[in-house]
């Protein structure tokens, strides 16, 4: 394992819009580890690694004290990743290439990935597959309000466990203040409970079918 302080460039290849980038607000990206992620590093007493999806600027860099010598990331953004990120120390190493073709297993998976329509599910589902103990995204609160995340969370039996949501919308530097509410979506991974509750109303599009209206939950 590399020493802190050493970024190693690595290659995988990029597909996605290297342009969806907004910075996450430096209290925000301490509070998440200070009343989130901490607590549950400090209740399994082990050294855990953490690899940040979409490194960005390296905003979330600063809670590599959390991780020690285990804090990776990775950047689809080449541009970014070779004139900003290459003497980040925040980070042991930091991949450049798209999270959905990144195949290696960390304890923690965080960040604030793209939130684009069908994109963002695709990362989430990455992202449960290929953590140990936790996922924290920041996303925007109707991530949970669809059918294709409903099916994804029945899919993999791994709703989020808890939902941590702002009371203050993010500003986000040089973009302002997305138009929506914000929340942090956690999943323990190996939690077999969750405190999310989502009721599924089923309804036919075929306006002419006498049942159109009647509620369904679907297997």
């Amino acid at each position: 394992m590399p020493a802190l302080g050493h970024t190693i460039v690595s290659e995988i290849r990029s597909k996605r819009d290297p342009d969806n980038f907004y910075e996450t607000p430096a209290r925000l990206v301490k509070a998440i580890g200070a009343q989130i992620l901490a607590p549950f590093i400090e209740e399994s007493g082990q050294n855990w690694t953490a690899l940040d999806v979409g490194v960005g600027t390296g905003r979330f860099g600063e809670l590599s004290g959390l991780f020690g010598d285990g804090f990776y990331g990775i950047e689809i953004n080449k541009e970014r990743f070779y004139h900003e990120l290459r003497d980040n120390v925040r980070y042991n190493q930091i991949f450049w290439g798209d999270f959905l073709d990144h195949k290696l297993f960390y304890d923690v998976i965080l960040g604030n990935p793209p939130y684009v329509r069908g994109l963002t599910t695709k990362i989430v589902r990455h992202a449960l597959l290929h953590a140990r103990q936790v996922v924290c995204f920041l996303l925007p609160t109707n991530f949970r309000h669809s059918k294709e995340r409903y099916e994804l969370f029945v899919e993999l039996c791994k709703p989020p466990t808890e939902v941590w949501d702002l009371v203050q919308r993010p500003s986000f530097r040089g973009r302002g203040s997305y138009p929506g509410e914000y929340a942090v979506f956690v999943w323990d991974v190996p939690a077999t409970f969750s405190t999310c509750r989502q009721f599924y109303v089923g309804y036919s599009l075929n306006w002419k079918e006498k049942n159109s209206d009647e509620s369904t939950t679907p297997d």
